[in-house]
């Protein structure tokens, strides 16, 4: 009698421990399938429940490198090919490229430009709507910038002007409308005196060393509060809100200078 106490009092001992380990399972199933739903909820459900994808913080994964350019996926976790009545994945398609160049040639009748930049030759492609090879639609960007940037990104709701304002391509654009920067004069030369103004030329330096040149037309007054190898605030307007490289050149180039006081 005593011994099959015994081996009652086991079997509830062992009954209770698995079911306090089915219990705490649970509960670490139900957590993780909560915060893992909320990671990998899909584009297409956000969109269904209002959410505006393009105020999501964008992710940006390393996800392979061909012959020095590495491939970025842009708010997607994979990317799959269609391959007759299987999918493959955009990785193991890649594999067998040692030139993106040539990947996007054989892709040429996927894809069709969006805009094309005027940065050296960066494209921005879409995937056709027919998605008779990607699984999904695409935005595609393939670099190819002045600083030798040839790398590629590729994702899903991709808003490109926060992607290069994030760095894609290298790139480290803002589209403040106005603004300010801070600059040394380092040379006033006077050319001529047109009138009550004075036709001078300033040269301006950023912090980086790198200069610029440019002409403006005085009064005296603003003449005698500019002095040469001093700091100087400039304020700016990018009235169309262009896509502005942070480039002492660039900005002076696209963008309105509407005044210049000391740096005090």
């Amino acid at each position: 009698m005593q011994e099959n106490e015994k081996i009652s009092n086991k079997d509830k001992t062992k009954i209770m421990l698995i079911s306090l380990s089915l219990f705490f399972c649970f509960i670490g199933f139900s957590l993780g399938y909560l915060l893992f739903d909320k990671v990998i909820k899909t584009n297409e459900e956000c969109q269904r429940e209002g959410v505006d994808i393009y105020s999501i913080e964008p992710i940006v994964k390393e996800y392979l490198s061909i012959n020095n350019r590495t491939v970025y996926l842009y708010n997607t976790n994979e990317v799959k090919i269609i391959n007759g009545i299987n999918k493959i994945s955009l990785k193991d398609y890649l594999k067998t490229y040692q030139d993106l160049d040539k990947v996007f040639q054989d892709l040429d009748s996927y894809l069709e430009v969006d805009k094309e930049l005027k940065d050296g030759g960066t494209i921005i492609y879409k995937t056709k709507k027919d998605r008779l090879f990607f699984d999904r639609d695409l935005t595609i960007i393939k670099c190819n910038t002045k600083d030798g940037n040839k790398d590629v990104y590729i994702g899903e709701y991709m808003n490109t002007l926060t992607a290069f304002e994030n760095g894609a391509c290298g790139k480290d654009f803002f589209t403040d409308a106005e603004f300010t920067r801070v600059y040394k004069i380092t040379k006033i030369l006077e050319k001529d005196k047109v009138d009550n103004y004075h036709l001078v030329l300033l040269t301006i330096d950023d912090k980086n060393g790198k200069s610029i040149t440019i002409e403006r037309k005085l009064t005296d007054e603003s003449l005698s509060v500019l002095k040469e190898n001093e700091d100087f605030i400039f304020y700016f307007e990018n009235k169309y809100q262009e896509l502005i490289k942070e480039d002492i050149e660039e900005i002076f180039n696209k963008c309105t200078l509407t005044g210049v006081v000391p740096n005090k």
